[in-house]
Parts: structure tokens; sequence; C-alpha cells
């Protein structure tokens, strides 16, 4: 490989998601242009994503599994990982063991860390990385540590995304809960908008490609029965049109919410469990959105009557879309 060469150890799929993926693919773009040359490590992955770096022109090197060390034929002086997520959490002493390993294989080891107690860096003490980076809110830098959201990184869809001038009548609304829903939360939302009946909406929901069959008969279901005008999206590749849309965007969030923030969308937020309900709340508290907090820890009217009052609220949701583009 070349000194130039840069390796990401990333995965995606249809349980996973993509945004770790499209993280580390506008970072890829941007040392492309700069010369380097640019492979791909994947444990898991699907032909979507395949297609994506075809048509990039980057070099895939695929794993037999995620916790596979890297081929000699693909090792290179700096690798940037960027593999946790709800996979490898389930997994975690695994995983810390990994990234020791793998950072042993190449000169320069760079990572992309989470936030709150379910940090890495925080078991991880004593590993040899030449550069962390913590973009979320909340989070605090040190030593070879880039923390807080201005080192987010965004895809190019978001760039240049003019501010946002909230609409006066409001009654568009995105559900996105994510990659595959594992809570079904998408349908505790609908279940809940379906009881604003002095509002007529327009709802469009996201069903991400890991959606059980289950899930989507269920929301199918639904929204059919529902007072309002329902679409089902099935996994779109990026998401910034629909959010530009809406008036509102409800549900689960990873990534997500740092895009909903640059496309000035409020934003109802659900904690899928206490370790997102952690990490969500400093983003909640930069008043782009509103924490619901765990799924299972308030009955539906809650989003009934969070969702109408938002709607009716048209000062606060100009308030809502200017913190998330400040």
């Amino acid at each position: 490989m070349s000194l130039h060469s840069i390796c990401f150890r990333v995965d995606a799929d249809e349980q996973i998601g993509m945004g770790h993926f499209v993280r580390c693919l506008s970072l890829a773009k941007q040392a492309q242009k700069k010369g380097a040359l640019i492979s791909f490590l994947m444990g898991k992955t699907n032909q979507k994503v395949l297609d994506i770096l075809t048509a990039q022109n980057i070099q895939i090197n695929q794993l037999s599994d995620v916790f596979d060390l890297t081929p000699k034929s693909n090792l290179g002086p700096i690798v940037i990982t960027d593999i946790f997520n709800n996979f490898t959490y389930q997994r975690k002493q695994k995983l810390l063991h990994y990234m020791v390993e793998l950072s042993q294989q190449f000169r320069k080891f760079i990572y992309f860390d989470d936030a709150g107690k379910s940090a890495l860096r925080r078991d991880l003490k004593n590993l040899q990385s030449d550069l962390v980076f913590t973009p979320y809110v909340g989070e605090t830098g040190g030593e070879h540590i880039f923390a807080g959201p201005d080192y987010f990184i965004l895809d190019d869809k978001y760039e240049n995304i003019p501010s946002r001038q909230v609409k006066e009548s409001a009654c568009r609304i995105l559900i996105s809960c994510g990659g595959s829903d594992p809570k079904e939360i998408s349908q505790k939302i609908l279940v809940g908008l379906n009881n604003i009946l002095d509002y007529k909406l327009e709802i469009l929901i996201i069903c991400g490609g890991g959606f059980s069959i289950d899930n989507k008969k269920k929301i199918a279901s639904l929204s059919s029965k529902s007072p309002h005008n329902c679409k089902i999206l099935n996994a779109p590749d990026n998401l910034s049109k629909h959010m530009l849309w809406c008036d509102l965007a409800i549900g689960t969030s990873g990534l997500t919410k740092y895009e909903l923030a640059a496309t000035g969308t409020p934003f109802l937020m659900i904690s899928i469990d206490a370790i997102h309900d952690e990490i969500n709340k400093p983003f909640a508290a930069q008043n782009t959105a509103i924490d619901l907090g765990i799924s299972t820890d308030f009955p539906t009217f809650e989003i009934t009557n969070k969702a109408r009052s938002i709607l009716s609220n048209v000062t606060q949701r100009q308030a809502m879309a200017d913190a998330g583009q400040a």
C-alpha cells in the first residue's frame, strides 16, 4: 500500500444501518480528492453499499466476520475505524479486544468513539491511538481527542442548506426509527398520531431495510386505518429531502439527529434504551429537539399531546429550527 493509503474499517447493513458508513464515505471522498488511495474493510455489508463503493472507484475488502483481523495484503499506514454500533455493542468485550488487535496492525490508528458512559475510550485507556473522534454534544476533548459537534461529519447533501423558515400552518410529519426499529417504535408513534383528530396530517413513514416483515405489516395496517394521509417509504438512500419536506420529525435517533439539526427540522426524540437516553439528553438540551425519553417509559398519548403542541406553536418550531442550524 502507498504511504498515502487510508483504510476505513466500518460495517453497514440492514440491521446496523448506514450512518457510520456514510460518515466514512464522506471522509473518503475528501481524501480521494487530495490524492489518497482509499480502501474499505468491512465485516458486514450489503449490495447497496458495494454498489456505492464501486461507483466511487473504492477498493472493497470483505471479512468473513466483523472481528476478523486485517489480511496482510490489506495492511497499510493508516486505518480509520468506525465500528461501534448496535451489533458490536452487544459484544463489547470482544469489540474492546478487537480494537487493541486492530491498532497493532497499522502504523496510525484513528477511531470514532461513542458518547457518555458507553464511550470506548473509558475502557481502552491504554489503547495506542493517534486520534479519537467523539463528535457529539456534551463530549469533551483531550490530548488527541477531538470532541463535540463541530467535528460531526455530514454527507455532502447536507451542505449549503439555507436557514429554515417554518410555516405558520404545519401538518407534515416524518417518522424515522432507524434501519431496523427493533422495538417497533414506529407503530407507537403512528398510533399516537392517529389519535390527533383536529389536524389533517400528511405522514411519511420510513421503513429501514432491517424492519421485520411483521413490523412492516403492522405499520401498513395502522396506515390504512389512519384518519391522515400516510405514505410508507422503504429504505431510501438519503433522508435530507424528506427532512426538508416535513414540519416535524418523530423517531429514534443515532446519528440522524445531527442531520435533522442541520436541516433545521424540529424533532420529537425517543430513546430505545437507557444508553441512548443518556446520549440524547445533552443533545435535547440544545433546544433543537424535545426528548420524550425511553419508549417504554411513557404512554402513547404523550406522543399525541407533544406532537399537537409543537405543530400548533410556530414560535417553538422556529426556535428549534434556529437552534439546530446555529
